[in-house]
């Protein structure tokens, strides 16, 4: 039978799934793996594992599929993995500069030569910032508006770049900024975990 451009022998189906169910397994989203597994399983590969005569790839050997570390896909799954990372911020936002400036030497201030702790950065975002985050509480029924004053849990590529790098790039319990953003000025504490 004639194969349009599209679609692909019963063969070449298992090969893929083959593909996807070792780089669902190895590195890239080991939380898929069970999905996959059965389906292979039902193609008869024995719960993941290419069986000899599977692999009638000619120059393809068995152990280019199964090595835990598939060069064509190392930089892919770098990638996937810093696209997930996450940081958590409390931030206050104000509209001018000399007002960030005034509230950091006031909270240095209070804090003394401790670093500022998120309870006292929180207290601070709630009495200042403009941002919507400052209403937030630890208590409350929503999702959206539980957490510390002012905080923000976000992924990179999610907000401007300066606020991102401090985010990701800042040292936990470390008071930053001003930063300018299109937004105001922003003063940042990126929160340990």
């Amino acid at each position: 039978r004639n194969r349009s451009a599209g679609e692909s022998s019963p063969g070449m189906r298992v090969f893929l799934l083959v593909v996807a169910l070792h780089t669902c397994e190895s590195f890239l989203l080991p939380s898929l793996a069970p999905a996959v597994r059965p389906h292979a399983a039902a193609k008869g590969l024995g719960g993941g594992r290419i069986p000899g005569s599977m692999c009638g790839l000619g120059g393809i050997r068995r152990a280019a599929l199964s090595s835990p570390r598939m060069g064509l896909f190392d930089d892919l799954a770098s990638k996937v993995r810093g696209a997930m990372e996450e940081a958590t911020v409390q931030h206050i936002l104000v509209k001018t500069e000399s007002e960030a400036v005034t509230i950091r030497k006031e909270m240095s201030k209070a804090a003394g030569k401790a670093p500022v702790t998120p309870q006292q950065f929180g207290e601070y975002a709630a009495r200042h910032s403009t941002c919507g985050s400052a209403k937030k509480t630890p208590g409350a029924n929503m999702a959206q508006l539980r957490g510390l004053p002012g905080e923000m849990s976000f992924r990179r590529g999610q907000t401007e770049k300066a606020f991102e790098k401090a985010a990701f790039e800042g040292a936990p319990g470390a008071l930053q900024g001003p930063i300018k953003t299109q937004f105001g000025y922003h003063l940042v504490l990126v929160n340990p975990g």
